[in-house]
């Protein structure tokens, strides 16, 4: 226990420093300071505020591991809805083609007007 706390209050003031944030990220940063997953310098438990920050940044890296998860979930969902789109027929190709050709053919007389312009 960090010696400027007396014993018998270190419940309550380790509590206040951890009121509100998740059982979960608290239990976690607690099995990795047994195990001594942390480079402390000073002793095996920190301060309250010194926890609390732990807690925190544990609980960032679980929200972000939470987000990639939720966004590979998506990203699984749209490739499926891709997969049941149906093909394209080949109308909408050669109407996709004919306007590719139609703005080429306008882009390449478009250049052709102003270098004759410009020069």
């Amino acid at each position: 226990m960090p010696s400027p706390i007396e014993p018998e209050r270190a419940p309550a003031i380790y509590g206040y420093s951890l009121c509100g944030l998740p059982y979960s990220s608290i239990e976690k940063v607690t099995k990795k300071l047994l195990r001594g997953e942390y480079e402390r310098e000073h002793g095996f438990l920190p301060k309250p505020p010194e926890f609390a920050q732990m807690v925190r940044a544990e609980e960032a890296l679980i929200r972000a591991d939470l987000r990639r998860s939720q966004e590979i979930r998506q990203t699984k969902m749209e490739l499926q809805d891709i997969r049941k789109r149906p093909a394209p027929s080949a109308e909408s190709i050669e109407r996709v083609r004919a306007l590719v050709r139609g703005v080429t053919r306008h882009m390449t007389s478009h250049e052709r007007t102003e270098g004759q312009n410009g020069a």
